[in-house]
């Protein structure tokens, strides 16, 4: 079964662009979030990871 693997980034995040480049090279596919000036999707990620604002946040299989 193939997992399904989120994360949610910020355009200019130097951690953000090394996350999606080590899950690219892996060859894992992904859905990606850019939550740059958008609220609801910044309440929503640190919503789903406890209370973490920080980038990356990655989920997989919804964890």
């Amino acid at each position: 079964m193939e997992s399904k693997v989120e994360i949610y980034t910020w355009s200019r995040c130097p951690f953000c662009i090394r996350a999606k480049a080590l899950l690219e090279n892996k060859g894992i596919d992904y859905q990606e979030y850019c939550i740059d000036g958008d609220q609801e999707a910044k309440a929503k990620m640190s919503q789903r990871a406890n209370g973490r604002t920080s980038v990356p946040q990655i989920f997989i299989n919804g964890q």
